[in-house]
């Protein structure tokens, strides 16, 4: 599946997932949110689903690198001003409604960097990174065990933009209001005048 790249905003999404390891889990779904300003006509979202099953992969699978340890790790005051904006406004819109605040985990923040800036170097825009696999792939391979995980995945003018956007859909707005996630890891990478960004949700086991 690939998400259509005609608008000024790609969102995309992976939902909350029930899974501590691929292996466990039977299925599970992925999005793709296309979100167009388009010039004259509106706003229009555009949503395509499929479903991916580990267990019945028909071939083997090459094995994804795992992310390199960076040091020293990341600690909230380490954020850039894009990540901390990024989380800032996710849990300004959880405290809004009563929702407990998600700490950041500086594993999270190291994916999510990863993940965009290979989706901005490598020209994809996917929850399946060539280079990495799938974001529970990424999580594991960094030694996380988690209970529940997701991602909202953006490339867009600015952080600001992209949270609009965000709320404006339903299930990227349902990732970040989950009282599911206790967790959360942003990344952002500038690449030109666009920015792309990686929000990893989870609750650890």
């Amino acid at each position: 599946m690939i998400a259509k790249r005609s608008g000024c905003l790609i969102l995309a999404l992976v939902v909350l997932m029930g899974a501590a390891t691929l292996s466990e889990a039977a299925s599970y779904s992925f999005g793709y949110s296309t979100f167009d300003t388009g010039s004259g006509s509106g706003s229009s979202w555009n949503l395509n689903w499929s479903w991916f099953d580990p267990v019945q992969t028909p071939e083997p699978v090459q094995p994804k690198p795992k992310p390199d340890p960076v040091k020293p790790p990341v600690q909230n005051g380490d954020l850039t001003a894009e990540e901390s904006l990024a989380v800032a406004k996710v849990n300004a819109e959880r405290k809004a409604r009563g929702i407990h605040e998600l700490k950041v985990n500086e594993t999270l923040v190291r994916l999510a960097r990863l993940k965009a800036k290979d989706m901005a170097e490598n020209g994809y825009f996917s929850h399946i990174s060539p280079t990495y696999g799938s974001p529970a792939e990424m999580m594991e391979a960094a030694g996380l065990r988690f209970k529940w995980w997701g991602e909202n995945i953006a490339r867009a003018s600015s952080v600001t933009v992209a949270h609009e956007a965000y709320m404006e859909s339903p299930d990227h707005r349902a990732n970040i209001l989950s009282a599911g996630y206790t967790e959360i890891g942003v990344g952002v990478y500038k690449k030109g005048n666009r920015v792309y960004q990686s929000q990893l949700f989870m609750k650890p086991r």
